[in-house]
């Protein structure tokens, strides 16, 4: 495929865009690579390598809401009473973001989009690997769902990037989002501001910090005349000790590894759908019975398939031994239910070591339990986003290190599973059953 050369924030050609625009071109009015096109368009040029594709830019165009589009990708917007359940809602307009920051925006780290909930996994596994087939795209090297584009030269898009200059840049961010129900634009820039200072600027609620990134950048949302779209700035710290390995993709390029193109055809259109959104809450004992029918359906289903050695014949549900684990799990206040449109499609619980497993002095998070829905459509996918509930919630707890285990009989499918979500193997154990030895592996994913 030829290499991808723009990606277009495209706006609807109305008044609103137009002074949108044209705060946008203020805000980078000291970045030496914007270029203005006349007064509906704003291109930003990758300085190193010459000729370094693709270029981002943001235009007035016949669309009827805001879209990204990269070739023959169109990042559109969710619609419906989901998409405004769970955002990051801003308190400045982009005019005042202006005004603070004047003098002081130097350069475009990179912008993105971040795909709301609702996404299906066969959405995100399209779209990246079509765009990955006409750019520069790399993994983000600890195991997010966070790929970036790199501006690259026609070479570099053939062969790789092996050079690593300060000014590859901008870079675009996708992310396949965890937690918030709308599609969302982000613009990370460096200033060059200490950290001090940009909290004084942007004060909570106007300026907020992500766990794990607090000592990188400021988180600034602000109000824009789209509902249905978030977009936020990250105001990146004045760096002190030189380019660092991020600042030049190096990181990237050589941890994170290039993701190779899939095959996947053309898409002409990815605009989100309608369909209901993914909610994960926390669970209680009335949530019991629903997890227990979760469990007695993935047992027949097992059964069904030959493998009653992983969790038996029997329903959990008449298990009073289960029934009072899951119980604790709920009184514990680590049961979380996710919810399709209000319907339960899976469960998970965390917290201590189960106690078949090796105790540990190192802090962490433990996955009890992870089960979706056997029965549902809808569940499709849910399990990966439990998942990534639990390492949310691992790093809002500041620990290192979520853990669990699984059953590592039936041919090692579903260690094989978690090792695609992240985790990484460590010691096996077995634990005395009736009808002989159950088999076990614990797993582990550092944050």
């Amino acid at each position: 495929m030829d290499q991808l050369r723009e990606i277009v924030f495209r706006l609807p050609r109305t008044p609103q865009s137009q002074a949108f625009l044209d705060g946008l071109r203020a805000l980078l009015a000291e970045v030496p690579y914007a270029e203005h096109a006349g007064t509906d368009r704003l291109t930003l040029t990758p300085p190193v390598p010459a000729g370094a594709r693709p270029v981002t830019a943001f235009a007035l165009a016949d669309v009827p809401e805001p879209e990204v589009a990269l070739g023959g990708v169109v990042l559109g917007l969710a619609h419906g009473e989901q998409t405004r359940q769970c955002t990051l809602p801003g308190t400045l307009d982009l005019a005042e973001l202006t005004r603070r920051l004047s003098g002081h925006v130097r350069r475009i780290d990179h912008t993105g989009v971040n795909l709301p909930v609702g996404t299906t996994p066969a959405q995100w596994e399209q779209v990246v690997g079509t765009v990955a087939a006409t750019t520069a795209m790399y993994r983000y090297p600890t195991g997010e769902q966070w790929p970036f584009v790199l501006p690259a030269s026609a070479h570099e898009f053939g062969t790789g990037i092996g050079d690593f200059p300060v000014g590859r840049e901008p870079r675009f961010e996708l992310v396949y989002e965890q937690r918030l129900t709308q599609t969302s634009w982000q613009f990370a820039l460096y200033t060059d501001l200490a950290r001090a200072e940009l909290e004084l600027l942007f004060p909570e609620p106007e300026g907020l910090t992500f766990p794990g990134l607090a000592d990188i950048f400021r988180v600034v949302p602000i109000r824009h005349p789209w509902p249905d779209l978030g977009i936020r700035f990250d105001l990146l710290y004045r760096g002190e000790d030189g380019p660092s390995d991020w600042e030049t993709g190096q990181w990237l390029v050589t941890e994170g590894g290039r993701i190779p193109p899939t095959g996947a055809g053309p898409v002409q259109d990815h605009r989100m759908p309608d369909a209901t959104t993914l909610v994960i809450r926390p669970g209680g004992l009335d949530d019991v019975a629903t997890v227990l029918a979760f469990m007695d359906r993935a047992t027949a289903w097992l059964v069904s398939i030959g493998r009653p050695d992983q969790w038996g014949t029997e329903p959990h549900s008449t298990n009073p031994r289960r029934v009072g684990q899951i119980e604790g799990f709920a009184r514990a206040g680590g049961l979380w239910i996710a919810e399709r449109d209000g319907v339960a499609v899976g469960a998970l619980s965390v917290g201590e070591a189960l106690p078949y497993v090796s105790p540990t002095d190192e802090p962490e998070l433990y996955i009890q339990l992870v089960i979706t829905d056997r029965a549902a459509p809808a569940a499709r996918g849910v399990g990966a986003e439990l998942l990534a509930h639990a390492r949310e919630l691992a790093l809002r707890q500041r620990v290192g290190r979520l853990r669990l285990d699984c059953f590592a009989g039936g041919e090692g499918v579903l260690v094989g599973y978690y090792e695609r979500q992240g985790f990484t193997r460590a010691e096996t154990f077995s634990v005395a059953q009736p009808s002989g030895q159950w088999p076990g592996q614990v797993l582990t994913r550092r944050l």
